[in-house]
C-alpha cells in the first residue's frame, strides 16, 4: 500500500480549538455539571465497557461534551466495545475524539552499545472515536451511585488512595508542580 499524502492530524491543535470553542458557546468546560450533594460523587468520564475512569486531556474534553452535560451520565465507549456489549451505536451519530498518551522507549543509536542508560523516551499520541452512552441503543440506564456506594467521599478515604498509590507526593513550597518522568 501506498502512502497517504494528507498532513498527519494535530491533536493537541484539536483539544485546544475544543476548548476555545466550549468556551466561545458559554461552557466552561471546568464548571461540574452535577451536583455533589446528591450524585454520590464527581461523575468522571468512564468507559461504559470497562468501568474504568478516562485520565489526562480525556477527563476534561469528554467531561465538556454536551451529551455529558445534559444527561449526567458519564459513561462512553468505542464502536468495538458497544457491539461487542450487544449495544449499537445509532446510525448517523458523530463520535468525540479521545487521545491515549503514553512514552514510548526506545534504543538511542548516538549512545554506544555498551550503555544501558542509551535510551530515549519519546511521547506518542493516538487518537480514537468515543461515544457517548445517549448515543448507544441497548445500553443499559445510568444509575448514579449513592453515597454507600461512593467510598471516595470520605475525607479519610483520600489519604488511603494517596498512601496506597505509590506515587510520592511532597508538600512545600508556593507553587503547584507536576513532572511526568518522576
Amino acid at each position: 500500500g501506498g502512502k497517504s499524502n494528507r498532513a498527519p492530524r494535530d491533536h493537541y491543535q484539536e483539544v485546544t480549538d475544543r476548548i476555545i470553542a466550549a468556551l466561545e458557546a458559554g461552557t466552561p468546560p471546568w464548571r461540574q455539571p452535577w451536583d455533589p450533594d446528591t450524585a454520590g460523587g464527581p461523575a468522571m468520564p468512564c468507559n461504559a465497557a470497562t468501568g474504568q475512569r478516562y485520565r489526562g486531556i480525556n477527563v476534561l474534553t469528554l467531561g465538556m461534551s454536551a451529551l455529558a452535560f445534559e444527561s449526567g451520565d458519564p459513561r462512553w465507549a468505542t464502536y468495538k466495545q458497544a457491539a461487542a456489549h450487544g449495544w449499537q451505536v445509532r446510525k448517523g451519530e458523530r463520535g468525540t475524539t479521545g487521545y491515549l498518551f503514553k512514552r514510548l522507549e526506545v534504543r538511542d543509536d548516538t549512545m554506544p552499545d555498551d550503555d544501558e542508560d542509551a535510551v530515549r523516551r519519546i511521547p506518542l499520541l493516538r487518537a480514537f472515536t468515543l461515544f457517548h452512552a445517549s448515543q448507544i441503543d441497548g445500553i443499559p440506564d445510568y444509575v448514579p451511585p449513592t453515597l454507600a456506594q461512593a467510598p471516595w467521599r470520605a475525607p479519610e478515604a483520600a489519604e488511603i488512595i494517596v498512601a496506597n498509590s505509590g506515587v510520592p507526593v511532597r508538600i512545600g513550597g508556593d507553587r503547584a508542580f507536576y513532572a511526568p518522568d518522576t
